[in-house]
């Protein structure tokens, strides 16, 4: 497991989640403005992120939306699998993809900045 923490980011082993800071009770509600803010960052629609296309353009979104949903808001990787009708295997997939990019490239870093900022203005 990656234990590089994030700014902003509760490891999955705290029991406390920045979902609890929120007044969030719906995990819809949470998979929805992830979904929007990563969208958002990338000016993409949420109609082709969440299809199966395997296009870099689709797919890298994609995995943000992974990510953020289990690391920053603490959302378990079945529960984002239900929700977006995936399995949860390529929910773990694509973390673990994105972890691995964050550690290599440091400019990933940037990009998870500025779709937190987005999350925390609003996203809409």
């Amino acid at each position: 497991m990656n234990d590089k923490v994030y700014p902003g980011l509760y490891p999955a082993t705290q029991s406390k989640y920045i979902r609890d800071l929120f007044v969030f009770n719906d995990e819809d509600e949470i998979m929805q403005k992830v979904v929007h803010a990563v969208c958002k960052y990338f000016k993409t629609e949420p109609a082709y992120v969440l299809t199966s296309s395997n296009k870099p353009e689709a797919v890298r979104p994609r995995h943000w939306i992974y990510f953020l949903a289990h690391k920053y808001y603490g959302l378990r990787k079945v529960s984002i699998a239900e929700r977006l009708k995936k399995n949860h295997g390529t929910i773990y997939s694509g973390v673990k993809k994105l972890e691995g990019e964050l550690d290599v490239y440091p400019e990933e870093e940037e990009v998870y900045k500025e779709i937190i900022k987005i999350l925390e203005n609003g996203s809409s």
